[in-house]
């Protein structure tokens, strides 16, 4: 079974493939190796999955839920300007991120690592993007 998130993920991930090839050829990469460590891993895996309140003990993962279930549409669509207004679980969850205790990331399966790594690798994006937004035509592209 793969981490919710990590389904959210490849949703609101698909919303930033259309406008930039470097996010879609780091997203691909990370999916395939996702993929491929959660086949490997099937299963020791079971043996190895935190417990909800492991994952949320320290990480903010509650708010990043709700972040994303109120700015992505079911089509993986971003509300950027909702966001930026509203920006407090996003906040909230990326501020969290540093308080993750070593020994519980320790006993998390590798599918659980490799999800954590992907919601921090997009939280911070969405962040980013937020900070900047609007953004203006041009980047890599142009």
């Amino acid at each position: 079974m793969k981490p919710l998130f990590l389904m959210q993920f490849a949703r609101l991930s698909a919303t930033h493939l259309k406008s930039s090839p470097v996010l879609s050829l780091i997203l691909t990469l990370a999916l395939l190796l996702t993929s491929a460590c959660g086949n490997a891993q099937q299963p020791r895996q079971s043996a190895q999955e935190p417990q909800p309140d492991e994952v949320s003990a320290n990480v903010a993962t509650d708010d990043y839920a709700m972040a994303l279930t109120q700015f992505v549409d079911k089509d993986g669509m971003v509300n950027y300007r909702g966001l930026k207004a509203d920006r407090a679980a996003l906040d909230r969850f990326v501020a969290s991120l540093g308080s993750l205790d070593a020994a519980v990331y320790e006993s998390w399966s590798d599918d659980f690592k490799i999800a954590f790594w992907i919601n921090a690798y997009n939280a911070l994006t969405l962040r980013v993007i937020i900070d900047h937004y609007p953004i203006k035509g041009g980047g890599l592209l142009s």
